[in-house]
């Protein structure tokens, strides 16, 4: 574009400009305190337990960072990115994630639902590989929350006549022979579970389409996530160390690379149709 003389638009003009291009910005676009313009996330030391509760005043002393996210696929209303806030004890990393969602989406009872969710995404090489699930050199490890999971801790998971109030249901299957009809929970498949101890998923990838949940007695990964007020507050909590191979290591003072991923399920948000951020450098203090 050919620039504008000088004389087209006095120095007031200009300004009334900036103001009013200013102006057409989304104002409740970004809720974090801080933009992660350097690509970097501190995690600051805390003393004493950490909070678990993604409503817990504790974290409202600390400042958030906000991460701007993309659109992996077209969407009318892309979410334009994700607060978040991380500290760890010398023990225990915590990561709360907040993010604007007008609707609740939990499980998807229906063919035709979808839920909401969110995922960290952490590099186990050290190196910030291909952002779509790494790749066979540098493999990843993901955390995901799912609401709908979320639904199945609290004990409030509905079924299909919930959706279906008027459902009429001829033949049903006694306890006992469930496991006849619902192969993938009798097969000990956890994306299939009821009862699940954990509403995140602790899985891995090497690129595109090779993402794997690891087995039951691997996730060690919790949390919580609590949706009010049109926002979605999910806590991430898992150990610093790990005695699992395929989980990442988090060492105060040595940077991970993390990317974080959301889904929303109004949307019909699901596998890889979501926003997602670039490359982040979460550093623990020392």
């Amino acid at each position: 574009m050919v620039a504008y003389p000088d004389d087209v638009l006095p120095p007031d003009e200009r300004w009334d400009l900036v103001h009013y291009v200013q102006s057409l910005r989304r104002k409740e676009a970004q809720i974090g305190d801080i933009l992660a313009s350097d690509g970097h996330l501190p995690a600051p030391r805390f003393n004493g337990p950490l909070p678990r509760d993604p409503l817990d005043p504790a974290w409202e002393r600390l400042e958030s960072v906000w991460i701007p996210l993309s659109p992996l696929w077209p969407e009318p209303y892309p979410l334009p990115g994700v607060a978040v806030r991380a500290l760890h004890n010398g023990q225990t990393l915590a990561l709360l994630l907040q993010w604007r969602d007008e609707t609740f989406e939990g499980a998807p009872v229906r063919v035709q639902d979808f839920q909401d969710a969110a995922a960290l995404q952490f590099s186990l090489t050290g190196r910030t590989p291909f952002i779509g699930m790494g790749d066979p050199d540098n493999p990843v490890n993901v955390w995901q929350w799912k609401a709908g999971w979320q639904q199945d801790v609290d004990g409030e998971r509905p079924d299909v006549d919930r959706a279906y109030a008027s459902l009429h249901v001829d033949v049903y299957p006694e306890p006992a022979q469930h496991g006849l009809y619902r192969t993938a929970a009798a097969a000990g498949n956890l994306l299939a579970s009821h009862g699940l101890k954990s509403p995140i998923e602790d899985a891995n990838a090497t690129g595109f389409g090779t993402i794997a949940t690891q087995s039951s007695a691997s996730q060690n990964v919790h949390g919580r996530g609590v949706w009010r007020d049109g926002f979605w507050s999910v806590v991430f909590l898992r150990e610093l160390t790990s005695p699992d191979p395929q989980d990442v290591q988090f060492t105060p003072g040595r940077p991970v690379p993390l990317a974080l991923a959301i889904w929303n399920g109004a949307q019909r948000d699901r596998n890889g149709r979501k926003v997602f951020s670039n490359w982040q450098q979460l550093l623990l203090a020392e």
